[in-house]
């Protein structure tokens, strides 16, 4: 079995996901605050906040694919 290697965890790495995952947690926090406050959410800010974890997400996929 081959094992690939992989990009080293540095700092700024784990900083910029972690910052990306406290900002896409905050603005779907919002939307199911709103939704769940009063029943009326606006349907673009969980939109907007799916688009946020699906960049995160791809982020996080192409910062440690293996070279």
């Amino acid at each position: 079995m081959k094992f690939v290697s992989v990009k080293p965890i540095t700092l700024i790495r784990a900083t910029t996901i972690l910052f990306l995952g406290i900002v896409c947690g905050i603005q779907l926090g919002l939307y199911m605050f709103d939704y769940y406050d009063d029943g009326i959410a606006e349907f673009q800010s969980l939109v907007i906040g799916l688009i946020m974890v699906l960049c995160a997400l791809a982020f996080v996929v192409l910062q440690f694919r293996s070279e």
